[in-house]
């Protein structure tokens, strides 16, 4: 037993550590990027990179997750091979789209600056798909170690290639970059997963039918799940963009990253201690009530004195830290950090609702969170709210829905 323990410990000091170090290197190549590229450039950063993150959910249809549930490698290689295949096919018909309603996605956008680079999206889309397909067959083979390199591997080729093609005066060389950090790490791990395509040779198309029927439930519950989740945390960039312009999208998206270091950083950590902890007390009385309160006492003083301490010198800080265009991200952060701050304590709970199978209530939440973004949204709209009021009263909403989030699952925790 002890050695099991050592094992799973070593196992996930290696994920986590590596995640920390990927986090790392993503923020502090930032004071750098933002002296090289404008807030509007970085705004369609933001925008591109919220497209790709929400059409990639749609894209695998959440499939490469159930590459970890077959027994026998047999079938997992075969669910890697229909990931790519969906992927391929995913990406041609984004393609089409972008290309056909082109003029319509840009006005729907309500930017033109990103219509260049709207055809990288499809490819971006395929490459980050088979990213997270990799990514799970790896996990099943207990790679850790390559999976860590690529985490790593890519934020630091990304960092460095939005670097130079910056100084290069390369135009939104940072979208080149991400490209290229993506296409990198493929290569690197190509060699493991080289073997899953030769042994599918034989495949035919009604084994692929029949994987499509059997994990039917990835699409329709996880998939949703997943868009739901990623909807209501890149909504907020095309509202702010649609509202108040692409610099705004910068400075905006500037101060999300910076805000939600720690809990990527720290946050995920605890959460992870928190799940094995949570299920081991669930299954031997029947709560997870101490699990719950140990966190919190850890999240709770950590929150407090970490962004307390922002709060007092944010604007002071990003006009240091990333230069004189960037006062508004500096604006930006004072009015999210009381929401962050919440975030930051509740994000890693957020895993008590799969230890009491309560995914359902964990999506409708998700759904919640953003049809009250698209309401806060619409209200800015009608009223041409400036941005400080809209970030205001969508700070103090999300703060009061993240509370009534946090008393939900506490009584999961109870068992109720």
């Amino acid at each position: 037993m002890p050695k099991i323990r050592s094992s799973y410990l070593s196992k996930l000091a290696v994920l986590t550590s590596a995640g920390a170090v990927a986090q790392v290197i993503s923020i502090a190549v930032m004071p750098i990027l933002t002296r090289i590229y404008s807030p509007d450039e970085i705004g369609v950063w933001a925008l591109y990179m919220s497209c790709v993150s929400v059409l990639s959910i749609v894209a695998t249809g959440r499939y490469e997750v159930a590459i970890m549930a077959p027994q026998g490698d047999d079938e997992a290689r075969e669910i890697f091979d229909l990931v790519v295949l969906v992927s391929l096919v995913a990406g041609v018909l984004i393609f089409f789209l972008v290309h056909v309603f082109h003029d319509y996605i840009l006005a729907v956008l309500g930017v033109e600056s990103i219509g260049a680079w709207l055809y990288f999206v499809p490819f971006a889309v395929v490459c980050n798909a088979l990213y997270q397909a990799v990514m799970q067959w790896l996990n099943r083979k207990i790679q850790y170690k390559v999976m860590s390199i690529g985490r790593v591997s890519q934020s630091a080729s990304s960092g460095a290639v939005a670097t130079g093609l910056g100084f290069l005066q390369v135009s939104m060389g940072i979208i080149y970059a991400h490209i290229a950090s993506l296409l990198f790490v493929l290569f690197y791990q190509f060699p493991l997963i080289a073997p899953l395509f030769r042994a599918n040779k034989r495949q035919d198309r009604t084994s692929r039918v029949e994987l499509l029927k059997r994990y039917s439930n990835f699409p329709r519950y996880t998939m949703f799940a997943g868009l739901s989740n990623s909807l209501s945390f890149n909504g907020m960039n095309f509202f702010v963009n649609h509202l108040f312009g692409m610099a705004s999208l910068g400075n905006y998206s500037l101060a999300t990253k910076i805000l939600g270091a720690p809990s990527s950083l720290i946050g995920a950590a605890v959460g992870n201690v928190l799940f094995k902890d949570a299920t081991d007390e669930r299954r031997e009385k029947g709560c997870a009530k101490g699990s719950i309160l140990r966190a919190l006492k850890i999240l709770v003083p950590l929150s407090l004195l970490g962004y307390g301490v922002l709060y007092a010198v944010a604007e002071d800080f990003f006009l240091f830290l990333f230069g004189d265009n960037w006062t508004v991200a500096g604006q930006c952060a004072l009015l999210l950090i009381p929401l962050y701050a919440i975030k930051f304590v509740i994000s890693p709970l957020t895993l008590i609702n799969i230890v009491f199978e309560k995914q359902k209530f964990g999506m409708l939440w998700q759904l919640g969170l953003l049809l009250l973004s698209v309401t806060i949204f619409l209200w800015a709209k009608f009223f041409d709210a400036p941005l400080v009021l809209f970030l205001q009263v969508y700070v103090w909403f999300a703060i009061a829905y993240y509370c009534y989030f946090l008393y939900k699952i506490y009584k999961h925790s109870l068992g109720e």
